[in-house]
């Protein structure tokens, strides 16, 4: 839930407290993603070091599958981005 409240609060602070105080989701407070966008350990962009880490499992998965005399899996696929937009009214 922390990447989503991340998501609403850096694109609008407005709405990510319309939606805290709705209590639908159970969000952090406003004052914890304060301090996370200050530290700066969430940075926007890809994040290379989990893809790289996700490409690893993805080739032992594919070992694991021809030692067990299964097709090689080709390993294409997409990559797909979602933007989170909130209207309040």
């Amino acid at each position: 839930m922390l990447p989503l409240a991340l998501a609403v609060y850096t694109r609008s602070p407005a709405a990510f407290a319309a939606l805290h105080d709705l209590n639908i989701l159970h969000l952090p407070c406003s004052k914890v993603l304060s301090k996370i966008l200050k530290d700066g350990s969430e940075k926007a962009g890809i994040d290379e070091e989990y893809l790289q880490s996700q490409h690893e499992k993805f080739k032992r998965y594919q070992e694991q599958r021809e030692m067990t005399n299964h097709p090689r899996p080709l390993g294409f696929g997409v990559m797909m981005w979602d933007e989170v937009k909130v209207v309040t009214f």
